[in-house]
């Protein structure tokens, strides 16, 4: 993960499981992250989220260096407590349409 996502770890992610078809990262809890009110960013969710998926494409075609993400798209469904996220991603597709 240092070597092809070096931002991720910087900003305190960490890749805790890979496999072919799924991963699971974890974000580091920092006061950086919050908004006024408590509120965790949502640049910050975002940011997991996409470092994650990234994961598990890397994990079903092997590192890639051209890989990327042609569309993301994020429903904020409630409000997380200020502590590390936990971003769990699976592949439900790869590949052409």
């Amino acid at each position: 993960m240092a070597e092809e996502m070096p931002w991720a770890v910087e900003a305190g992610m960490t890749l805790e499981t890979i496999g072919p078809d799924s991963a699971t990262m974890r974000l580091a809890f920092n006061d950086g992250m919050l908004r006024p009110g408590g509120t965790m960013s949502g640049p910050t969710m975002m940011a997991l989220a996409d470092a994650n998926m990234y994961a598990v494409v890397l994990g079903a075609i092997g590192i890639v260096k051209l890989a990327v993400t042609t569309s993301f798209n994020i429903n904020f469904l409630f409000r997380p407590s200020p502590a590390d996220l936990l971003a769990e991603g699976r592949l439900l597709k790869i590949g052409k349409r």
